[in-house]
């Protein structure tokens, strides 16, 4: 394995294998892969390249993704990765991106623009590696790739390649992870936080019709973006018939092997230690209010960014009743991510400390956890098995991840329904998650659905049949 930063220095390396003709030989361009995960974009990039260099598939995979600089706060080295490439066909070459740019975003606001005009360094290495496919996740995943293909075509044209490798011959597969152009941020959004204006509308929509354009094969997470895809498709094609738009592919992300293994073990012990300091504390001092309870964690698993809406599930829990619900039901909340926008998530943050405070003169402060960072395969195991009841609290997600894998250990999720969030047709509506109408929930003109909260309230009655009935059906299909 090799991994490379951009200037081309090979900052670490283990014995090379070297493709075979007959292998199937990938190009994999994502943002966000090589450190540490901060969403579930990062973690389903790993998933997928653990399956294709695995026995099953046998790929030889080359990865370009972005290097963030060493003075972002929070990196840390993720050895699954190294771990692979010692065993096989794997490489990575890392972008490396200046202090200006924002990490930990994927949006506009990220770091997209240098890594795709800076991914053409690679181009070479590319050339040598001859791809077979080229799978692109999300737009700035295509863009990277047509600037190297502008690159290798010039010095192709200039060499009269003949009949040997092109990288017009390449099948390209734009991944499309979430489609940005129809994110429903503007309704999203806390108070006093910037929307998404018709400009940024814009600009995906271009950048996302663009991709479907250039893309051989267009594959999504879910029927909803499935069909917003194929809007932007039709739009792009409208002069030509049905028959001549591409096709669009739905297939479901997998649940990680790490955390299957982890959800069917025999025991819970053996990772109980990795609980979060934070979460252990809260578990002691909660102790001597219900020691008989295991199960006392009520779950926002949301990167602090406005698109992922954590600061729904303050909302939803004011609604539910606030501390005095907490405390009747013998309920910590946890919220668990990685801090994407600074501002915003120490809002979200002041605003669950505020409502967790003593409602009475005198009375102490019920615990609230906050865990600022991505949880690994682990500490994810160990908070879930400590988990009642998960809350999704966006209210469209292209796929969300964390519901089938807090489903793994029987732990059903509060979701927007209506199609809104993927990962809820794989469980079921009201089925294996709970769905509610989280828009008129959160709605900031006052109104609330009761009966949306009447179900979540009832779901957590002490010795509720109903929950039983979802978190076993949920944890069946995942």
């Amino acid at each position: 394995m090799t991994i490379r930063d951009r200037e081309d220095e090979v900052v670490s390396s283990s014995s090379s294998i070297s493709p075979t003709e007959q292998q199937r030989r990938i190009l994999f361009l994502s943002l966000e892969f090589d450190s540490a995960p901060f969403s579930g974009n990062g973690v389903l990039a790993r998933s997928l390249v653990s399956s294709l260099v695995g026995k099953d598939h046998d790929c030889a995979v080359r990865v370009i993704c972005a290097k963030p600089h060493p003075s972002t706060e929070g990196l840390s080295k993720d050895i699954c990765m190294d771990y692979l490439s010692e065993y096989f066909d794997l490489e990575i070459w890392s972008v490396g991106l200046p202090r200006r740019c924002q990490w930990k975003r994927l949006d506009r606001s990220g770091p997209w623009e240098h890594y795709s005009e800076f991914s053409p360094d690679y181009a070479a290495h590319v050339k040598e590696f001859e791809p077979t496919d080229v799978v692109a996740v999300d737009w700035h995943g295509m863009l990277a790739w047509k600037w190297i293909h502008q690159h290798l075509r010039r010095n192709e044209m200039l060499q009269k390649l003949g009949n040997q490798w092109m990288s017009s011959n390449v099948n390209v597969c734009y991944y499309n992870f979430r489609v940005y152009s129809s994110s429903s941020w503007e309704h999203e959004q806390p108070e006093n936080e910037e929307i998404q204006s018709s400009s940024d509308d814009q600009f995906y929509r271009m950048q996302e019709q663009t991709s479907c354009k250039s893309a051989n094969v267009i594959i999504c997470l879910a029927e909803n973006d499935r069909c917003m895809l194929q809007r932007l498709t039709e739009d792009e094609h409208s002069n030509k018939s049905a028959n001549e738009t591409k096709r669009i592919h739905i297939l479901h992300p997998p649940l990680r092997g790490d955390i299957w293994l982890l959800a069917n073990a025999d025991s819970t012990s053996y990772y109980d230690h990795h609980l979060p300091l934070d979460a252990r504390l809260a578990m002691e001092k909660f102790a001597s209010h219900s020691s008989s309870q295991k199960r006392m964690f009520i779950t926002c698993m949301s990167r602090f960014s406005p698109e992922k809406s954590p600061h729904h599930f303050v909302k939803l829990l004011h609604e539910l009743g606030g501390v005095e619900f907490l405390r009747s039901r013998s309920l910590i909340p946890i919220m668990c991510g990685a801090r994407s926008v600074e501002a915003y998530a120490q809002k979200v943050v002041d605003d669950i400390q505020s409502l967790c405070s003593g409602s009475a003169e005198g009375e102490a402060d019920w615990p609230c956890v906050i865990i600022n960072h991505h949880l690994g395969p682990r500490e994810l195991a160990a908070v879930f098995s400590h988990t009642v009841l998960n809350v999704h609290p966006c209210l469209y997600d292209a796929y969300g991840m964390t519901m089938v894998e807090s489903a793994a250990f029987g732990v059903p999720s509060v979701v927007n329904g209506g199609g809104k969030v993927g990962a809820a047709s794989l469980l079921g509506e009201g089925e294996g998650c709970i769905a509610v109408n989280l828009g008129q929930i959160i709605d900031e003109t006052g109104s609330c659905e009761t009966q949306s909260i009447d179900t979540i309230r009832e779901s957590l009655q002490e010795n509720s049949t109903s929950l039983d009935r979802t978190a076993t059906l949920a944890r069946t299909r995942a």
